[in-house]
């Protein structure tokens, strides 16, 4: 029976724990959860007050950085953007270098078939290097 209770006894101190240290504080100090307020009527509107006050430096905290994290993914955008600006560039040179010189594409199409021979070449050794780790 003194098993239970040492097992509930546990189980309850880890769940207080949990509960008193839940909090947002990578947003900012003041981002966590607050303590309940006690005693006197005055003593407990004080308190409520710098709850409230800590609460909206937390509020302007998550803010500031839910604006960091917006102008990171915008940032990241336009990268994207430029990126695919130059890819369609590219494809735009190459398929004017196609129309303009047929004698390139023999060449690409060579080198193209020699890509996909070596790519065979190397996929069927992995394959018979990895039968042989299966074999034994």
């Amino acid at each position: 029976m003194n098993f239970h209770y040492t097992c509930l006894f546990i189980v309850g101190f880890l769940v207080v724990h949990l509960v008193q240290t839940r909090d947002l504080s990578h947003f900012s100090p003041s981002c966590r959860v607050q303590p309940i307020c006690t005693g006197k009527r005055a003593e407990r509107i004080a308190c409520l007050d710098r709850q409230i006050e800590e609460d909206k430096k937390c509020v302007q905290a998550i803010k500031n950085k839910k604006q960091r994290t917006e102008a990171k993914i915008l940032e990241s955008t336009n990268k994207i953007k430029r990126i695919d600006e130059v890819v369609d560039r590219l494809r735009k040179l190459r398929d004017e270098c196609l129309v303009r010189t047929k004698c390139n594409i023999g060449v690409l199409r060579k080198t193209n078939d020699e890509a996909e021979q070596l790519i065979t070449q190397f996929r069927r050794a992995d394959s018979e290097k990895l039968m042989a780790e299966i074999n034994g």
